[in-house]
């Protein structure tokens, strides 16, 4: 609450000339505005910021201990493959796979790696391998002109054609598509 003080003071020239003092505000309630206002922008703004970019569940399986190796050699397999299919005038077959040694095809005891067990139809490679007490499956589809993809489930029985088909992949999780930048980067 203002109050003025009014106040005649004589002049040199007998006027009357009238002062007013003013007391200085507080702020307090200056303060209480503008600190309520910033905060009404900041929740207002935050809200529309969550309302129009809501989170996106980016879920992606992980990766299972023990596998990564598999995949990473599966990965670099896939150029070797890609670069023998480009030199020959045929696809390699899994037998010709194994015995220029290409990792995974061979049978390799390094460390504790899990042994996989490969077939192939075609221009695909299934591979099977038990780690942690749960059997895996991983699969490499090399394609003519679009590439290679890898990808990786849990087991499933399913006869060797419904594990290459293309169209039946909602078990599988897929690592990459036409390069392996995806295993090398980690």
């Amino acid at each position: 609450m203002n109050h003025s003080i009014d106040c005649k003071v004589k002049s040199l020239d007998s006027k009357m000339v009238l002062v007013e003092i003013i007391p200085p505000a507080d702020g307090k309630k200056e303060d209480k505005i503008v600190l309520s206002c910033i905060v009404a922008v900041v929740l207002t703004a935050s809200s529309l910021l969550f309302w129009l970019y809501p989170p996106k569940s980016n879920h992606k399986p992980t990766i299972p201990q023990g596998m990564h190796a598999h995949l990473t050699s599966l990965a670099n397999a896939t150029d070797e493959i890609l670069m023998m299919s480009e030199m020959g005038e045929k696809f390699p077959s899994l037998s010709e796979l194994v015995n220029f040694d290409i990792a995974p095809f061979t049978q390799q005891n390094i460390g504790n790696l899990s042994v996989v067990s490969w077939q192939q139809v075609d221009h695909c490679f299934i591979g099977e391998t038990h780690i942690n007490q749960v059997d895996y499956q991983m699969r490499l589809i090399v394609g003519d002109t679009s590439g290679a993809s890898i990808a990786w489930r849990v087991a499933q029985p399913d006869t060797l054609e419904e594990l290459c088909s293309v169209q039946a992949n909602k078990t599988w999780h897929t690592l990459n598509s036409t390069s392996n930048n995806q295993l090398h980067s980690h």
